[in-house]
């Protein structure tokens, strides 16, 4: 079989038996997908950079749903060290949401309500570890447990959002993604150590 332009040469049968020994090749025209040049790249950045800000969409929601969080477990009659890490997250988190949203608004995006599957399994998770603790200690520990499982969500969310957006050449958007993931990271130290000087004592000693 040859193949020349637009068209495929096939041998016919029909004169195979032919004296001449060689068959005829007949030109069949075949299907052609046009050159698109750099089309195809252009519509994979637009279809990576549509997925990012549906990434940037749930994050945010994630965000939301992290400040109603923390400002909800203030009122759980939590000691002082741990209402001050609610109250720090509260604060943080609403300052993600505003980022977030600006970083939308330049993407020319709605901040939308896009649902976020990991943060509502955080939350259910979170709040099945809660009730079962079943001493004011045990529930002190699981509290910051919980606030440290969703902070690591965010760690790993707003790396990736950062890492997206260097992809995309949105350097701003990577830097600001990057100093977001570096508070949590922060923050998570912080826990860390209330956690281990605090929390799990008083919990360790109720058992």
């Amino acid at each position: 079989m040859r193949r020349t332009r637009g068209f495929v040469l096939r041998p016919d049968v029909a004169s195979a038996g032919s004296g001449t020994g060689r068959p005829r090749w007949s030109p069949v025209p075949v299907r052609t997908i046009p050159f698109t040049g750099r089309g195809d790249g252009i519509m994979a950045s637009e279809a990576f950079k549509a997925w990012y800000v549906q990434g940037l969409q749930a994050v945010k929601t994630a965000a939301d749903q992290g400040q109603a969080a923390s400002s909800h477990a203030q009122a759980q009659g939590v000691p002082p060290e741990v209402k001050t890490i609610m109250e720090g997250g509260a604060k943080v988190f609403g300052q993600h949401a505003e980022a977030l949203g600006r970083l939308l608004q330049g993407a020319g995006a709605s901040p939308g309500s896009m649902p976020n599957a990991f943060m509502d399994g955080i939350q259910k998770g979170s709040q099945q570890m809660i009730q079962a603790a079943q001493d004011p200690g045990v529930r002190e520990a699981s509290v910051v447990a919980a606030a440290q499982i969703a902070t690591h969500y965010f760690i790993a969310a707003y790396g990736t959002l950062a890492s997206n957006a260097k992809h995309l050449g949105l350097t701003e958007d990577a830097a600001t993604l990057k100093g977001m993931a570096d508070e949590m990271k922060a923050a998570d130290q912080h826990m860390t150590g209330i956690a281990e000087t605090m929390a799990n004592a008083r919990a360790s000693s109720a058992s």
